[in-house]
C-alpha cells in the first residue's frame, strides 16, 4: 500500500512539473523571439503577460486535470475498501466445536451459509472422509454432527455466501482456519453424501 502511494505521488510531482516546464518553455521562447533585456514599457509587459496567460491557462489544466483524476481515484478506493469492510462484517463463519461427546458447526458470522459440505480427518495424513451436504444456516445457527463423534483429528467446512463467494474453515487442534475464495471440498462436490444417509450412519 505504501508502494503504491508514493507511486501516486510520484505522478502528481510529475504533473505539476509539467504544469511548470510548459510556463518555463513559454517563458524561453519569449526571450528568445524579442530578446532577454528587461523592457520598461508597460505595454511591453502587457503584451507579456497576455502571451503568457494562455500557456498558463494551459499549465493550470495539466494540474487540475491531475488532481481531479488522484482526488477520483481516491474516493474510489476510499469507496471500495469501505464496501470490502462492509462485507466482511456480513461474512458467514463456521467452526466447529466439541459439545460433549459430539460435535457442533455453528454459524458465528452475521450472513447465511449455503451450500454446506463438512468432512473430516482420523489423520492428518488421509484425505478427507465421508462428505456431508448438510442444510443452509443462518447467523448464528448451530447444527450438531450426529454421524462422527470421536477420533477426529481435523474437521473442515466449505459453503458460500449469498454473493456466491465460497469460503473454507478448517478445524485442527482446536483451532480454527478461516480462508476466503478457497473451496477445499471441490473435487467432492459430485461425491458427497446426503444428510438423510448421514443420519442414518455411523462412522465411528
Amino acid at each position: 500500500m505504501e508502494d503504491i502511494k508514493k507511486i501516486k505521488m510520484k505522478k502528481l510531482y510529475i504533473s505539476f512539473g509539467i504544469g511548470a516546464l510548459i510556463i518555463l518553455i513559454a517563458c524561453l521562447f519569449y526571450l528568445y523571439m524579442f530578446g532577454f533585456t528587461i523592457p520598461d514599457n508597460q505595454v511591453v509587459w502587457g503584451q507579456f503577460g497576455d502571451y503568457l496567460s494562455v500557456f498558463v491557462a494551459i499549465a493550470s489544466l495539466v494540474v487540475i486535470g491531475s488532481l481531479t483524476y488522484f482526488i477520483a481515484k481516491n474516493e474510489e478506493r476510499r469507496d471500495r475498501e469501505n464496501q470490502i469492510l462492509e462485507n466482511s462484517k456480513i461474512r458467514p463463519i463456521l467452526i466447529f466445536k466439541d459439545i460433549g461427546e459430539k460435535w457442533a458447526c455453528k454459524n458465528v458470522g452475521e450472513d447465511a451459509a449455503l451450500n454446506i459440505m463438512i468432512a473430516f480427518k482420523t489423520n492428518n495424513l488421509h484425505s478427507w472422509e465421508h462428505p456431508v451436504k448438510i442444510y443452509s444456516m443462518t447467523s448464528k445457527e448451530e447444527f450438531q454432527i450426529e454421524w462422527k463423534k470421536f477420533g477426529v483429528a481435523t474437521w473442515v467446512a466449505t459453503y458460500n455466501d449469498i454473493r456466491g463467494e465460497v469460503y473454507t474453515s478448517i478445524c485442527e487442534d482446536d483451532d480454527t482456519v478461516y480462508e476466503i475464495g478457497r473451496n477445499e471440498l471441490n473435487s467432492y462436490k459430485n461425491k458427497y453424501i446426503r444428510l438423510e444417509t448421514a443420519k442414518k450412519t455411523s462412522f465411528d
